[in-house]
């Protein structure tokens, strides 16, 4: 296509956008540059005559909306990795001119302007200046079309009521139901008005407004490309049923009854799912013999979705949960499904299971209301699978064992024995109810305040619950039909079934266990009562009192992804430490991986990389470990992992998140995911023969020159080699390697390659260890090194041994630091104490250095656990009480200097900023409470450098 008809097609594209421009004007909606309308032949011709016009150089700015259409479509196709180096692929010629790239943005600027096109927003699209207009431009790109469909499937109940209301509370409600999407698909989510009206389209494709939404053509467009995949196509068909079925339902009724239906429908739902938050609590044998208690917290997302109050307090604070360990849960903790923490200590009656950092009275107050912890003793049914659940006080069943947790006294018996529990501040006792009553028993019971009864005993049947419940509580499905299983210990002639005063009744015909299946409920609450009835000798039927009849709450809930309880689970419990690890933690040991379930059984983990559109391109094998996988069991096994291969580096850069599979076969599977984070601009890793290169991915929108360094091994904390602009496009990895940093427009990205050539001895590699000067001499040269921590510490990893070298790098630097900020006995005590693996008598000799007094230190380690959290402010409270009475410190100011210097080296120069250097000269006298800090992060290791990452 020659130019003149490239000008040609260009003045027909503006024309078709001038029209379309104008009529979604009139209903205040944009457009999207996707909407062109051109055929597939039209934009292969499009696209070679752009690059012809590239390659005999003409006028760049003259084509500018036919640039904006082109930049589109290869967004289209993006699919989360590398949009500029496909885009310079495909496009040869371009990178002749460094400026085009901020060009094409002015382009799409002038399209939005001069068209009202949608403009990008959220974080990624700040991060992300430049792509994130073609990817918003190109509506739904082709990598997210499967998990857009994932996200209508799995809120089509409530979306499809909420089709009329306006486009970004229908986004926001979509984003609710993919906490566990991509990162790319998250990013795209952020865009609620945009997600809003696809969502609209995709969902009601035949309604009028369809069509002032987006183009017919392009509509069309996307949803075949959508249904390519099945389970896309599966997912969406199902998610438009649904809605039709909705709409027809509505348009029956006339607006006001149909308003007044769906309100009092949202308060019967939202009254349903605010009864099913309540925690529950299970006891697990251990391997001891002894039980360990369990708290499990279902999700919040069903209450959330129903009260914007709930759902927006929950997402930006974090909570705690009382007697499991002291440690601050990630926002949204309460939304990513039924959660299990082990049990420390038995919380006070009366208070809520769930702390929050933040108060907001109103809404904590509600949510305190519905997770009190309820009043000792409690009752346990050890159950068929060896576990023990919570069950009502009151009636216990002949036959059946059960444990009491209380906090008095009680006289042991025949049927009552004492038992160990693993959870401070109760004592438990095994209570073995007999057949047959006897006095001893008869007595026993009475002093507990239990009666045995033989009665009704009524379970849900079928499909498993959406949830736990509770003895007086039972969820279920609105999607299916309410199936009970009903028992009775005594021989009767039927049953009655009473739900919501509407009752039915039938006969058993002398069967032991009876099956009832009856009508789909709404969403909601319901009253369900069960009555035995017994035929008299005169063949009458009659009902029996007391122990033949039951009656408990119904929570009838609309079907969500990750609603299920984990007893509903496979048995593995599996929880992450802290919840929403990142990769880069996850694999290092500074996070962790806990699993309980069956003893002797054993799991095997798995790695799996992810791209931006969520596909596996990279999977290995960990390693398989006996249950339970504790702490020391995880760290054990990723410090076998380090010596990773070139190949694993490579797929672990491209990566956009992670994810790690634990398999127990038989038990089940589950999975934890891992953030990633990928910066606008970063280092690609390629080979080319025996040579190391770096390539530069620059995403970034600036003006500035990017500018690159190289600091080896053996010299940690001086710059090699420097390379800036377009020098440090294409670096080749010199001697032995060592850390690579690139910078631009306040991005920065660091990379560790370990490359050494294949003749170098033993000898070579002593000498490569790092060499640092034994102590600093001022401020400012303090502040150089914390720079060199930093980006050490950040630093990905390359080749293998990479990780080894890091750590002696990042081992001399910790001892040069502290050494110049504690003294150089203390620096080399400090390592004496980490190779002894924490040996006491090393740890005394740390702890007598601290202070004139001993006490003081002892007192400091023993408190070491309550003294660190995860926020900044509690632990300066916490160390200022035990440092204040001994005239220490009094300044809190100075306290947080020396925390963060302690425990938190790698994030302290970001944190203070040019005020560095003075922070530094305040804090180079007080040796005392420095090392009463550096103290602290020694006896805590991994785990107050997880806590200080949290500090803000």
């Amino acid at each position: 296509m020659n130019a003149n008809s490239l000008e040609l097609l260009q003045a027909a594209v503006e024309k078709h956008f001038d029209g379309l421009a104008s009529e979604r004007r009139s209903f205040g909606l944009p457009l999207f540059t996707l909407e062109h309308n051109l055929s597939k032949n039209q934009l292969r011709d499009v696209a070679n005559g752009l690059r012809k016009s590239l390659e005999f150089g003409g006028r760049f700015s003259s084509l500018w909306l036919l640039w904006v259409v082109y930049a589109t479509e290869l967004g289209y196709d993006y699919d989360g990795e590398e949009y500029w180096q496909s885009f310079e692929r495909r496009t040869p010629h371009w990178t002749q001119d460094v400026n085009r790239r901020r060009f094409l943005r002015s382009f799409f600027e002038r399209f939005k302007s001069k068209f009202g096109a949608s403009t990008p927003t959220g974080s990624w699209a700040r991060q992300f200046s430049i792509i994130a207009w073609p990817i918003t431009q190109a509506i739904l790109p082709r990598d997210l079309q499967s998990q857009m469909a994932r996200a209508l499937f799995d809120s089509r109940y409530e979306i499809a009521e909420a089709t009329n209301q306006p486009a970004a509370q229908l986004g926001s409600l979509v984003a609710r139901h993919a906490d566990g999407a991509s990162a790319r698909f998250r990013n795209f989510l952020e865009h609620e008005e945009l997600v809003g009206l696809i969502a609209r389209a995709l969902l009601v494709p035949e309604a009028e407004e369809a069509d002032t939404v987006l183009l017919p053509s392009t509509l069309a467009r996307i949803v075949s490309d959508l249904e390519a995949s099945w389970d896309a196509k599966a997912w969406l068909k199902e998610a438009r049923a649904v809605a039709r079925d909705v709409r027809i339902r509505l348009n029956f009724k006339r607006s006001e009854d149909a308003k007044r239906e769906q309100l009092d429908r949202k308060k019967a739902e939202e009254a349903a799912e605010a009864l099913c938050v309540v925690p529950t609590v299970s006891l697990r044998r251990s391997k001891g013999g002894s039980w360990e208690g369990f708290v499990e917290v279902p999700s919040f997302s069903g209450w959330a979705r129903h009260n914007p109050n709930i759902d927006g307090f929950i997402r930006r604070t974090r909570c705690k949960i009382r007697g499991a360990e002291d440690v601050w849960q990630t926002r949204r903790w309460l939304l990513f499904g039924a959660q299990q923490k082990r049990l420390l200590d038995w919380p006070a009656e009366g208070t809520s299971w769930i702390r929050f950092e933040e108060r907001e009275e109103g809404t904590v107050q509600l949510i305190d209301e519905k997770c009190r912890v309820a009043s000792k003793p409690w009752l346990f049914r050890v159950a068929e699978d060896g576990d023990a659940y919570q069950a009502k006080w009151g009636n216990v069943r002949p036959g059946c064992t059960y444990i009491v947790v209380h906090s008095g006294e009680f006289t042991a018996s025949e049927i009552l024995v004492p038992v160990a529990v693993d959870v401070k501040g109760g004592t438990a006792h095994l209570l073995n109810v007999p057949i047959q009553a006897t006095a001893d028993s008869t007595r026993c019971l009475h002093e507990l305040g239990l009666s045995a009864t033989r009665g009704l005993l009524v379970w849900s049947a079928g499909l498993p619950a959406l949830g736990l419940g509770n003895a007086d509580v039972l969820e279920w499905s609105a999607r299916l039909p309410l199936m009970l299983g009903i028992e009775h210990d005594e021989t009767c002639n039927g049953f009655s079934v009473s739900i919501d005063g509407r009752g039915t009744t039938f006969s058993i015909n002398g069967r032991k266990v009876s099956f009832v299946e009856l009508e789909k409920l709404p969403p909601g609450l319901h009253h369900v009562a069960i009555a035995a009835t017994f035929r008299s000798a005169d063949g009458t039927s009659k009902l029996r009192t007391q122990a033949s009849q039951r009656s408990f709450s119904l929570a009838v809930r609309t079907p969500v992804s990750g609603y299920a309880s984990r007893r509903h689970a496979p048995v593995l419990v599996v929880a992450a430490d802290p919840d929403g690890a990142s990769l880069d933690s996850m694999m290092s040991g500074l996070a962790t991986c806990t699993v309980h379930g069956p003893q002797g059984r054993t799991v095997d983990f798995r790695l799996e990389l992810l791209n931006g559109s969520g596909a596996v391109i990279h999977s290995e094998e960990l390693g398989q470990l006996g249950l339970p996988v504790d702490r020391a069991a995880w760290r054990q096994l990723v410090n076998i992992r380090h010596d990773v291969t070139d190949a694993v580096g490579e797929a672990y850069f491209k990566a956009c998140e992670g994810r790690l599979v634990i398999d127990g076969h038989e038990l089940g599977k589950a999975t934890i995911s891992l953030r990633h984070s990928v910066s606008p601009i970063r280092w690609q890793v390629s080979r080319s023969s025996k040579l190391v290169r770096l390539n530069l991915v620059d995403d970034t929108d600036h003006t500035d020159p990017v500018r690159a360094y190289h600091a080896p091994f053996v010299q940690p904390s001086r710059r090699l080699s420097s390379w800036e602009g377009p020098q440090a496009d294409c670096i080749h990895v010199e001697g032995d390697g060592g850390l690579y940093v690139v910078a631009a427009n306040g991005h920065r990205s660091a990379i560790i390659v370990n490359a050494p050539p294949a003749t170098m001895s033993l000898a070579d590699w002593q000498h490569s260890a790092p060499m640092l000067a034994p102590h600093l001499s001022n401020a400012q040269q303090v502040v150089e090194l914390l720079y060199w921590i930093r980006d050490w510490t950040d630093a990905r990893l390359i080749g293998p041994l990479a990780e080894h070298r890091k750590k002696k790098v990042l081992r001399e630097m910790h001892r040069q630091l502290y050494a110049t900020m504690c003294g150089d006995w203390w620096a080399r005590s400090e390592l004496a104490f980490i190779d002894s693996g924490g040996q006491q008598s090393v740890r005394e000799s740390l702890e007598a250095a601290v202070w004139h007094n001993p006490s003081f230190a002892i007192g400091l380690v023993r408190q070491a656990e309550a003294v660190v959290t995860s926020s900044i402010q509690e632990t300066c409270n916490h160390l200022l009480d035990h440092v204040g009475p001994y005239s220490i410190c009094n300044d809190r100011a100075l306290c947080e200097l020396a925390l963060r210097l302690a425990m938190a080296p790698c994030g302290f120069v970001d944190w203070a900023g040019e005020d560095a250097c003075p922070r530094i000269d305040a804090i180079v006298n007080q040796k005392p409470l420095v090392k009463s800090a550096r103290l602290l992060a020694l006896v805590l290791g991994s785990r107050g450098q997880l806590l200080a990452r949290d500090w803000v």
